[in-house]
């Protein structure tokens, strides 16, 4: 699970912000007098416990603000880092969606991008640290505390050297001796962290692995379109998790009784081959219409359907842009209390979200240390 993520010099994005899942301490959060109609905050959500380290993390975090405070940038920034990790960089040149300093200031707009992500994985706790401009990494640490001792310990560190024209590394003492040899062909534009997580799978990053496997990167800066991917692929490929999403758009009370793909052999698609089709119970019977008829809500959800349900399956992360957009705000409050419930989600899955929908923070829909907020400040970071 994720517990804090820092991010400086990124888009919008100026000085370091910081957003975290820690749970705040039970005694503080109760301590206001509130009328018998608010619910204390454990009643809300119950915080994920960490082992015996005293710490408790929060399923659910939401982000608000007005247009252009930096909701969207905090969220492409996480959502980068992830696929950073998980992935490493497509091309030698990063894309602007992917890495791009704050262009509003001389001091800024010259240097590096710093990301920092902990997270905790089967009791062991992450920490990942990276300095990264378009053309190269600059810094690069993994550290990780087992469980005891409740040590932390650096797996490796790699810092560029300008005067040597190469990379300085350290590697702790559980560093697998075979893959130091693989360090030395790691190119400058990619993460290290990606071939450990990738293609090696070293025992002492198994568990981030996993993690980051189940964590759906790119929801954000490449839009819904790995949504619908997702979505199409598991109606069309698996009928478990069809009828899954049927169920979870039949709870949404959207009409909509089922989902298919046209190349599934039903004869009232064949004026379209192409995309999902949805099915209404009318008066006549089951009625098949493209998708491309429904509403821009109705869409979103749909494309959110298997995205949401995978999350929850895997226990993993998933980071939504303009969450609630279109919607009705009971769907929204639908899809937060999957999260913020034991029972949906026993595999402690994890749903950040920025949205518009105020109605979010009212009537227990969440707890107050999982609001956060966005301004603009002067500079327009």
């Amino acid at each position: 699970m994720l517990i804090e993520f820092r991010v400086a010099n990124y888009r919008s994005i100026k000085e370091e912000v910081v957003l975290s899942a820690v749970a705040q301490n039970s005694s503080a959060a109760s301590s206001d007098t509130f009328s018998d109609r608010y619910k204390q905050d454990r009643d809300i959500a119950e915080p994920f416990s960490v082992g015996n380290r005293g710490l408790e993390l929060l399923p659910v975090l939401g982000i608000f603000g007005p247009n252009a405070s930096g909701k969207t940038s905090v969220l492409q920034a996480l959502d980068v880092m992830l696929s950073l990790m998980q992935y490493g960089a497509p091309s030698e040149i990063l894309d602007a969606h992917l890495v791009w300093p704050f262009l509003f200031s001389e001091d800024s707009r010259n240097e590096p991008t710093r990301f920092h992500l902990s997270a905790a994985c089967d009791g062991i706790i992450y920490d990942y640290h990276l300095l990264v401009s378009r053309k190269r990494v600059f810094e690069e640490r993994l550290e990780y505390t087992p469980p005891t001792p409740n040590r932390r310990r650096l797996l490796y560190s790699r810092i560029w050297s300008t005067k040597k024209e190469r990379y300085d590394w350290h590697n702790g003492e559980t560093f697998p001796r075979p893959l130091r040899r693989l360090q030395e062909h790691t190119k400058a534009h990619h993460t290290f962290a990606s071939l450990l997580v990738e293609a090696v799978k070293a025992e002492p990053v198994m568990p981030l692995a996993a993690w980051l496997g189940e964590c759906l990167s790119g929801m954000v800066h490449r839009g819904e379109q790995i949504a619908d991917t997702f979505t199409t692929g598991l109606i069309r490929d698996q009928p478990d998790w069809r009828n899954r999403c049927n169920v979870l758009l039949g709870v949404c009370d959207t009409g909509i009784s089922a989902l298919q793909v046209p190349d599934t052999g039903s004869p009232e698609m064949e004026d379209e081959k192409t995309g999902l089709w949805v099915s209404h119970d009318t008066e006549r019977g089951k009625v098949w219409t493209s998708i491309s008829l429904e509403s821009p809500g109705t869409k979103r959800l749909i494309a959110l359907t298997a995205p949401v349900l995978l999350t929850l399956e895997g226990g993993g992360l998933l980071v939504l842009d303009e969450f609630g957009a279109n919607w009705h705000s009971g769907l929204s409050r639908l899809v937060v209390k999957l999260f913020q419930s034991e029972k949906s989600n026993p595999k402690r899955a994890q749903l950040i979200f920025a949205s518009h929908d105020t109605t979010l923070m009212h009537d227990n829909g969440l707890r107050r240390d999982q609001i956060w907020f966005t301004a603009k400040r002067s500079d327009h970071s």
